[in-house]
């Protein structure tokens, strides 16, 4: 969370709390399991310079957090789009005129 931002101010005035690791990890693998697996995953974790920060990825190193994540998927047999059935495995659109 980058100092100076109106997200930063909020967490300030203490306006939310910020999950555990742990429960991160978790919503992004039940995320995953329901992302169409044609989906680009491009950024889960940030990464940024520590000195502009008051908040980065709970004092871990974000490949860690990669590697904890990739860990749960395997022990857990699963993968990205492995739930996605909710649609038949279609996306759903408006029909177009």
């Amino acid at each position: 969370m980058v100092k100076g931002t109106v997200l930063a101010e909020m967490y300030q005035r203490q306006e939310f709390t910020i999950i555990s690791l742990e429960e991160y990890i978790e919503r992004v693998v039940s995320f995953l399991e329901f992302l169409d697996p044609n989906i680009v995953i491009q950024r889960l974790v940030g990464k940024g310079p520590q000195d502009n920060q008051l908040f980065s990825n709970w004092s871990t190193s974000w490949w860690k957090i990669k590697q904890s994540i990739e860990g749960v998927l395997e022990e857990r047999n699963t993968w990205q789009g492995k739930k996605f059935t909710y649609l038949n495995g279609k996306a759903c659109f408006p029909a177009q005129d």
